[in-house]
């Protein structure tokens, strides 16, 4: 996995095939085939509501509980576990599916997006754009 050095994004091979994670609006995961210019799945709904899901674009839906232990917090999805953190680490959990491997590579990437900071030699602007309307 490579990772932009201000983690707006991170690509991925794997098995002779690229991905691209990006956070769509800061929030929301995004997972493309950069090749193909092509949604692979996204990220919608939050935890607290119990709608947090990924939607692939093949019609699947990915239903994922978040549930706090000890020191971490697990990522169980329709298969079983997906992701955990203890201690602050990550732990080695092993997919059943490439889907589960793709949100597996997901949660790697945003930890790490989490617990690292941006190198001073990166500057990232965020602009605000507020439209004028005739009503302004």
């Amino acid at each position: 996995m490579e990772i932009d050095k201000g983690f707006r994004y991170a690509d991925l091979n794997y098995n002779g095939r690229q991905y691209h994670f990006f956070f769509h609006r800061g929030k929301n995961a995004r997972i493309t085939d950069p090749n193909k210019d092509l949604l692979i799945a996204r990220r919608r709904g939050n935890y607290f509501w119990g709608t947090a899901r990924y939607e692939f674009m093949d019609g699947e839906v990915y239903k994922l509980k978040k549930k706090e232990i000890a020191n971490g917090y697990e990522i169980i999805g329709p298969s079983g576990l997906i992701f955990k953190v203890k201690d602050e680490a990550i732990v080695p959990v092993e997919p059943i599916t490439e889907k589960d491997f793709l949100i597996q590579a997901f949660y790697v990437f945003r930890r790490i997006k989490v617990t690292q900071e941006t190198p001073p030699d990166v500057v990232i602007y965020n602009t605000y754009y507020n439209p004028v309307t005739s009503n302004d």
